[in-house]
């Protein structure tokens, strides 16, 4: 069973890199950092989807990527064509 929350993107990216029992560990730690927040704030969970999270880790690899280039003296620059698209 696949969920579309911030969650599962966060395990099944972790379970591509960790394999899945570090990546359950991972992410078990991440929801209680959550519900910790939450306790001692006392705010409300603000859901997030799984295609927010990936364009929002996506984002900020791009950031690190512009700047360890740029401490190398490179420059970054995207291609014309998406490379998601490519069959």
């Amino acid at each position: 069973m696949r969920t579309d929350c911030a969650a599962g993107a966060f395990y099944r990216h972790l379970k591509s890199l960790l394999g899945p029992s570090q990546a359950i560990v991972a992410t078990v730690h991440m929801l209680a950092r959550i519900v910790y927040r939450m306790l001692k704030y006392k705010v409300e969970y603000q859901t997030m989807r799984a295609e927010e999270y990936e364009q929002r880790f996506r984002e900020r690899e791009i950031k690190y990527l512009q700047h360890k280039a740029a401490r190398l003296c490179f420059t970054l620059s995207p291609l014309a064509t998406d490379l998601h698209t490519v069959s």
